[in-house]
């Protein structure tokens, strides 16, 4: 089991965006507010999440669906039920922020299949590692619709480069 929540949480870290919040100055944490509460909206909402890892130039896909209750993460062509719910994940994600120091900063806005949107820049940094990325987010529902992020750690893996697609319509969770 614990090696399948390592799993989990390695495949699912990236997908919710990697932007951890520490102890920053005020003004720091309401220029990254938006991000957060966009990727904390994604756990409450049924989401099919397709993201791609690149580390030394191989490409990894993943894919998860969230049920606002349950993660699934599809394996071999099949969808398996996590053994960890949306809301673990979640409190793994804001406890993660308290370790880490970010800065965001609204860049442009953009727009995503038709979709009006605003682009925020971000920078992570913790013990042993910095991302730096940039997140869209949907002007009208508030959710990340796309994030792109490049990651550098200490020894191996080194630098990571995570591309993350969100996509809330037809989500079909499976039944087990």
């Amino acid at each position: 089991m614990d090696a399948l929540l390592t799993r989990l949480t390695a495949a699912a870290a990236p997908v919710l965006g990697l932007l951890l919040i520490g102890s920053l100055p005020l003004a720091a944490q309401d220029d990254c507010a938006p991000v957060f509460a966009a990727l904390d909206k994604v756990m409450t909402t049924p989401t099919h999440i397709s993201s791609t890892t690149t580390v030394a130039g191989k490409p990894q896909v993943t894919e998860m669906l969230y049920s606002g209750e349950t993660a699934f993460m599809k394996e071999k062509g099949k969808w398996i039920l996590q053994p960890i719910s949306v809301k673990q994940i979640g409190t793994q994600e804001q406890e993660g922020r308290a370790r880490k120091r970010n800065t965001c900063k609204a860049l442009k806005d953009d727009t995503v299949e038709g979709e009006a949107a605003v682009v925020y820049s971000t920078l992570t940094e913790g013990p042993g590692e910095r991302s730096e990325g940039q997140v869209t987010i949907s002007k009208k529902s508030g959710l990340p619709l796309r994030n792109e992020i490049d990651m550098e750690r200490g020894g191996k893996p080194g630098k990571t480069h995570y591309s993350v697609r969100y996509d809330y319509k037809n989500v079909a969770v499976p039944k087990q």
